[in-house]
């Protein structure tokens, strides 16, 4: 390429060493787009192809210059290499806090009682350390933290029994309770609720070795369905089958009676079912196909009747679904299988 080059007159040496650099600064573009969005990893990696391709005809343009056009042509580079390399993770930092947002940091030295329902895999695990749960609903509530600049009250979450949580919510003695709740129609007089965070479904989860419980329309009155109290399954089998659901304060060991046979299957939301069928392969649990009941699928925060920053909330989810950061913790909790 370099004695390509010099054989060209200046001009087009000129002319054709700025398209590399113009070919070189758009594919950093490119990668930059991509880049918040995981899902495309595979494209991203195309481009990063196209990055150093690029870099490496530039290098052969740059050596047939004077050396006068070769320090500006080196001061190009040095910037494209630079922020190639840099500038996904200043970007992911910036989009990580806020970034310029006019609410960025609107809620510092505002502390929060944030309340879990911890019992909602993959949307809030125990692990390790009670007060600091794991899971989608708490990475999203971490993300919110660092853009809104709120403190969480003990630097901790409080893990309480939904039935409880409601309860100091209505009593004003919480602001928040998390952790795989949908939206309902029985809370709404003395609660609010955040926008739709993430949608799914109901569906069966039922044992490999006892008879399948693949849809709605194979659950009789003698069929045996196991539910989590004061859930949207448990409203959904009450109001739809001809079922008497068996009724579990701890999900998991409605789980278990499935394994054994106990109960014939379990209604719940989809993605605490798939958590549970990839978590313990050994139980032989099969989640069906079928996804119904997917109005009663919309997964959200429960606020306090008087909490004041309802639409900062909105307003950070709704960038936090814009920017790919809530696509990535669906990537990374399998919300999405």
């Amino acid at each position: 390429n370099t004695k390509r080059l010099q054989d060209k007159s200046r001009p087009e040496a000129i002319l054709e060493t700025v398209w590399f650099l113009v070919d070189g600064f758009l594919c950093l573009e490119s990668r930059l787009y991509l880049h918040s969005f995981d899902g495309r990893a595979g494209m991203g990696s195309i481009v990063m192809v196209r990055i150093m391709s690029s870099f490496a005809h530039l290098l052969c343009a740059v050596n047939s210059l004077s050396n006068k056009f070769r320090v500006v042509c080196a001061a190009w580079l040095m910037l494209i290499v630079t922020a190639t390399l840099v500038a996904p993770q200043a970007q992911a930092i910036v989009v990580g806090v806020g970034g310029n947002k006019p609410y960025f940091n609107s809620m510092n030295g505002v502390r929060l009682k944030v309340l879990v329902e911890p019992q909602s895999a993959p949307f809030a695990i125990l692990h390790d350390n009670v007060a600091h749960p794991v899971g989608f609903d708490i990475d999203v509530m971490y993300d919110l933290q660092r853009r809104l600049g709120f403190q969480l009250v003990e630097n901790r979450f409080f893990p309480v029994d939904v039935r409880q949580g409601f309860d100091m919510l209505y009593a004003h003695d919480a602001d928040m309770l998390i952790g795989g709740l949908v939206a309902s129609d029985k809370h709404a007089k003395n609660t609010q609720v955040t926008d739709v965070i993430y949608s799914s479904g109901l569906s069966i989860i039922y044992s490999n070795k006892h008879a399948a419980v693949e849809s709605p329309s194979d659950i009789s009155e003698n069929t045996k369905i196991g539910v989590k109290h004061s859930s949207s399954a448990e409203e959904y089998i009450r109001g739809v089958t001809k079922a008497n659901p068996k009724v579990y304060n701890n999900i998991i060991m409605a789980y278990y009676e499935v394994s054994t046979g106990e109960i014939d299957a379990v209604v719940a939301d989809r993605p605490s079912l798939k958590y549970f069928e990839k978590l313990i392969p050994v139980a032989d649990l099969k989640v069906s196909d079928s996804i119904f009941d997917v109005q009663s699928g919309q997964f959200v925060f429960y606020l306090s009747k008087h909490f004041e920053y309802k639409d900062l909330i909105n307003k950070a989810l709704k960038d936090m679904q814009a920017d790919g950061t809530i696509y990535r913790f669906r990537k990374k909790w399998n919300l999405d299988s």
